[in-house]
């Protein structure tokens, strides 16, 4: 396990340069089964940092804008009418990804906010009365039995909240890096 955890550290390291604390707290987060809070201005490689993560782990990435406007279902999925087979079908939402970034959630409302706890504590979603689990990245790229929980990634931007992300959905987080950039 610690040559998979140092491989992953040492490729996350060749992307992203000088930000030693932030890789640490997503490689803790990940391998604890928990989630990251990365907090800093716009342009300083939190989104970089999570596509890399995904591409390392060989996971699909999604990244969700959040805006005041932005629906539970549009990070969940939906059921659309499928006219053709007459039924429902489910379109999953960007939750269904191994590597999920929520950008700046904090301008989200705290409706949406609550439906990404349902993801970050029960590892599922639930649309219309139908819990669906989402999935899980692999820490090894050979061996499908070496599962690893869930990583989720929610960044802030440090330039002016709309809404407050309560304490309750902090605490989700394994750990929080404000200001990731270097200062020189």
């Amino acid at each position: 396990m610690r040559e998979h955890i140092e491989r992953l550290k040492q490729n996350l390291s060749k992307t992203i340069v000088g930000k030693e604390q932030a890789i640490r707290l997503v490689l803790v987060a990940i391998f604890s089964g928990g989630h990251a809070l990365l907090e800093d201005v716009p342009g300083v490689g939190k989104t970089l940092l999570a596509k890399s993560l995904a591409r390392s782990i060989d996971g699909k990435f999604q990244r969700i804008q959040c805006t005041p406007d932005l629906l539970p279902t549009d990070i969940t999925g939906t059921n659309i009418w499928n006219p053709r087979s007459g039924e429902f079908e489910f379109l999953p939402g960007p939750v269904f990804a191994n590597v999920l970034l929520a950008d700046e959630i904090n301008r989200a409302t705290p409706r949406t906010q609550s439906a990404l706890l349902e993801v970050m504590e029960e590892k599922q979603v639930t649309v219309d009365g139908v819990s669906r689990m989402v999935p899980a990245p692999f820490c090894d790229r050979d061996s499908e039995s070496d599962r690893i929980s869930r990583y989720f990634s929610a960044t802030g931007s440090a330039d002016g909240s709309v809404y407050f992300i309560f304490d309750f959905r902090l605490s989700r987080c394994v750990g929080r890096v404000a200001n990731v950039r270097e200062t020189f």
